[in-house]
């Protein structure tokens, strides 16, 4: 009877890549995906001012960017994901939030 260790026999297959592992292009594809869609996503949403009230808006909007955060972060990684969370958030207070069009809040409660 041969016993045989890890390290003469067959290498073990990784079931899932190291940390760090993403190409470039991935990242890049990652961050693209998030440049586009969420704009987009804050143009249409945009265009249901006059429909739909405030509250009713941002919700919409921030299941919507969930939706995009985790799509991006699957492409890309964690770093597009964040920036692209941030950069929501932006639009979010700087299209939804009055004063419309400026990145201050008037009313502290609408948070």
């Amino acid at each position: 009877m041969r016993i045989v260790t890890q390290e003469h026999g067959a290498p073990r297959r990784r079931l899932h890549a190291p940390r760090g592992e993403l190409s470039l292009r991935r990242q890049l594809a990652g961050a693209l995906t998030g440049l586009v869609v969420l704009p987009l996503l804050t143009l249409g949403l945009v265009q249901l001012r006059e429909v739909v009230d405030l509250s009713s808006r941002m919700l919409l909007y921030l299941i919507a960017v969930v939706v995009v955060v985790v799509v991006v972060a699957l492409v890309g990684g964690l770093l597009p994901a964040l920036a692209g969370a941030v950069a929501a958030v932006a639009l979010l207070t700087h299209y939804f939030i009055p004063p419309l069009n400026d990145s201050a809040v008037a009313d502290p409660t609408m948070w």
